[in-house]
């Protein structure tokens, strides 16, 4: 099947293919899907040597994942212009392949890298850069608040306190824009011809007020600005380069706290995509929900001390 793709979209042979996840988690999402699970299935990775010596990534999505195809596809017309993403080479309905990137992850103490992730952050938040109105985001969290209510995970007197320090502390509009979720070194390697190259595409999103990436990224609360030795550079970079977005760092006071929402919501939906037979995991979900919750409230605390 694979020689069969290969031939067809680039006219090669295949020398060699390493399936990038074992097939025991394939079955195994296979199982739970079966058993009622309502995530949807992604793509499945294969590293592929071709007969001239070079290799490629091909993503399937012949597991019933042709519409994470499409969402991929229009993920690289979005972003491909930018230095940091992967060359996309082919794609039908069922695959893509795509530039395989072989190269050296990121050093954290590096300032080289520090510099350069801080500019490419900010050309990705340059992106599709539109608003959302400050009602309209109060009342995705009213209602994503309300779930939480509802799993039992917060009370309605929360409720209230979340709601009325959103709405005194939310600007009147907010900034929209793509970005990149998932900030971790292991995300990023250096290719042999000296770029930074983000090749975690489902990692790029297109934010929307479901989620805490609506301005470019909660970037001052990564982990991985906590672990780089020159995150005042990075920093500094993302500020100087087209695209940058200066709340990503300063609005602490109100994008932290709905970042907090936005995890607790996230959260249950992992839990109700299970179905009840997972009850434990259902159980563990619950208890993460109320832990996110809780950093919320902790850090309103701390900005409301923090004023007086």
């Amino acid at each position: 099947m694979i020689n069969h793709i290969i031939r067809r979209a680039l006219g090669e042979q295949t020398v060699a293919v390493v399936q990038l996840k074992s097939g025991k988690t394939i079955a195994a999402r296979i199982f739970r899907r079966a058993l009622g699970e309502r995530r949807p299935l992604g793509l499945v990775p294969y590293l592929v040597r071709l007969g001239d010596g070079r290799r490629v990534k091909l993503l399937s999505g012949r597991w019933g994942a042709r519409k994470a195809v499409a969402e991929t596809a229009a993920t690289y017309a979005a972003v491909s212009h930018l230095a940091c993403v992967p060359r996309l080479l082919w794609r039908d309905d069922d695959n893509l392949i795509v530039e395989f990137v072989a190269g050296e992850t990121p050093n954290v103490d590096d300032a080289n890298f520090a510099d350069t992730l801080g500019s490419t952050l900010a050309a990705i938040h340059g992106i599709d850069v539109g608003s959302v109105a400050r009602d309209e985001v109060v009342a995705h969290a009213e209602r994503t608040l309300a779930r939480l209510v509802d799993a039992q995970v917060a009370g309605y007197e929360a409720v209230g306190t979340a709601t009325r320090w959103l709405v005194r502390n939310l600007p009147p509009a907010l900034r929209t824009s793509w970005a990149y979720a998932d900030l971790k070194e292991s995300n990023f390697c250096w290719s042999a011809d000296g770029r930074l190259v983000a090749f975690d595409l489902g990692s790029f999103r297109r934010a929307s007020i479901t989620d805490e990436y609506l301005v470019g990224g909660k970037l001052s609360g990564e982990p991985l600005l906590k672990r780089l030795k020159y995150a005042g550079r990075l920093r500094d970079s993302y500020r100087a380069s087209p695209g940058a977005h200066p709340e990503v760092f300063d609005a602490f006071a109100w994008l932290e706290p709905l970042s907090a929402v936005r995890r607790a919501s996230e959260v249950l939906d992992r839990r109700d995509a299970l179905p009840h037979l997972f009850w434990r995991q259902r159980a563990s979900y619950l208890a993460a929900a109320s832990e996110r919750l809780g950093q919320m409230f902790s850090l309103i605390r701390l900005v409301e001390a923090a004023a007086r």
